[in-house]
């Protein structure tokens, strides 16, 4: 089981891509005002609860730590949305989806990585 960590400062993203670099890790960019992020971060946690892998994990709030979402957005050179999931393996995103998050599908994305 992993317990998600709250990336609140850009240099936090430094952590997150040298955990990459061991393993792939997870990351979750949630708006904390929209019902289908929360029921998508709901998700995330569950999959974390029942995950067997001891595994990275990451989530930002947009709304309080907007320049780390923004970070993540131009590094990853990937377009911002909500909910919005990544895997992340050395340093590069290698998966990420907006649409219908759910445990089984970080289940199915992290066996074709």
């Amino acid at each position: 089981m992993a317990e998600p960590k709250e990336l609140t400062e850009v240099a936090d993203l430094k952590e997150v891509w040298k955990a990459s670099e061991e393993s792939p890790v997870l990351l979750f960019k949630l708006s904390t005002t929209c019902p289908i992020n929360a029921e998508a971060f709901k998700e995330y946690t569950t999959f974390l609860n029942n995950d067997d892998v001891n595994r990275d994990a990451y989530f930002v709030k947009i709304q309080d730590s907007r320049p780390v979402s923004d970070k993540i957005a131009e590094e990853l050179q990937v377009q911002h949305e909500s909910p919005q999931l990544f895997i992340i393996k050395d340093g590069e995103q290698v998966w990420h989806t907006s649409e219908n998050i759910t445990a089984e599908k970080i289940v199915e994305a992290l066996e074709e990585v």
